[in-house]
């Protein structure tokens, strides 16, 4: 019975009290060639919207605005509170750039003057989500275009967003765009090297796992022995551990480990950390679609392949899927790490080319193109 009572007053929000706002806001009108970068996550713009802002403002052709609604870093009341600020946004805009879904943006009764556009905040499809992962409410709806990595995985992003598969756009991913800037890799690999002396020139291991659990309730993995990491690596490599930022809890590292294994989750960007790193250790995060673009080795740590694929599902044979070794334990990975760049980069450049043929560095442009001739029908 309480189930029942909690969807129906969820609807009456959704349905009524935030689209009746909505409807009144609409009423001021469309502010002219004014784009919304609107971030759903965070309470910062992310580096979804790094390039689109870069390219916008050095066109200065648009009224720029940027809302960031912050759902995983605020509590409910306060969410619930700013949804009412995100839709007067959306109502008085012509363009707007998401980079995740939304069950309020998607209950509303949105204007035919205004489009949305889902950059989404991934590359590629490796674990299933939205209703391919058994989603069970709007959450998708109102978009008018999906830009992606690579023609591969239009059909995954239609069914999963039940979006028709000609508005899933394979334009590429903006923030992808980073990685062919020759002074961003440069800058970022100076930065590295600037914030953390201790690597004096050593090989730099990125260990880049995803969380276990719920967004809500993200928790962080098991982790390597970093014991056994130090006795085996601790000459030539040196590790940088970039934690889930869904995952709260920080990791403990003993005093006599922290030149060598280093928590770098709030100093340095995953983008810095890409542009860096010259293997990559990781299990089932996305990363390695952008790490793929570099043709450097990819080492996966799944020891817990079965639980985990049983809780998400793959659109892929996990064991097929990845272009590098599995492991289950620590040993394997030390093994791996000692042997895979002596490896041919090919499984690598036959993954990036299977699911990154969009990304070559101009994808903002054509973001922006299509998103253009899309506000102008």
């Amino acid at each position: 019975m309480k189930a029942v009572i909690k969807n129906i007053l969820k609807w009456i929000l959704f349905h009524g009290i935030y689209a009746i706002y909505y409807r009144l806001q609409c009423c001021h009108g469309v502010e002219k060639d004014s784009v919304l970068f609107l971030d759903i996550r965070f309470l910062e713009l992310c580096d979804s919207f790094w390039k689109l802002e870069e390219a916008y403002l050095r066109e200065n052709k648009k009224t720029i605005h940027i809302f960031c609604l912050g759902e995983s870093q605020i509590s409910r009341k306060e969410y619930w509170k700013r949804c009412f600020t995100m839709l007067k946004h959306i109502a008085r805009a012509e363009l707007v750039y998401v980079d995740a879904g939304n069950s309020i943006i998607s209950a509303i009764p949105l204007r035919k003057e205004t489009k949305i556009v889902q950059l989404w905040h991934g590359c590629g499809a490796f674990k299933c989500f939205g209703y391919e992962a058994g989603l069970q409410e709007p959450y998708y709806n109102n978009i008018s275009l999906v830009s992606v990595s690579g023609k591969e995985v239009v059909d995954i992003y239609s069914r999963s967003m039940h979006i028709p598969k000609e508005d899933i756009m394979p334009v590429g991913v903006s923030r992808t765009d980073v990685f062919f800037d020759e002074a961003f890799v440069s800058t970022a690999r100076k930065r590295v090297a600037e914030c953390y002396h201790g690597i004096n020139g050593k090989k730099i291991l990125l260990y880049a796992p995803t969380f276990r659990g719920n967004g809500a309730d993200a928790k962080m993995p098991r982790l390597l022995d970093i014991e056994k990491l130090y006795q085996a690596l601790s000459k030539e490599y040196v590790v940088l551990f970039k934690g889930h930022p869904a995952v709260k809890e920080e990791i403990m590292i003993a005093d006599m480990y922290k030149d060598f294994f280093i928590d770098v989750s709030k100093s340095l960007t995953i983008e810095e950390l890409i542009c860096t790193a010259d293997i990559c250790i990781s299990d089932y995060s996305s990363l390695i679609f952008e790490y793929s673009l570099f043709d450097k080795p990819m080492i996966f740590y799944a020891y817990d392949y079965e639980e985990y694929v049983t809780e998400r599902g793959f659109y892929y044979s996990y064991q097929e899927f990845v272009p590098g070794p599995i492991c289950s334990n620590t040993e394997e990975v030390i093994e791996c790490i000692l042997t895979c760049e002596s490896q041919t980069p090919l499984r690598v450049q036959a993954f990036r080319k299977k699911f990154m043929d969009g990304c070559d560095g101009k994808a903002t442009e054509r973001i922006i193109q299509a998103a253009e001739e899309l506000s102008q029908k």
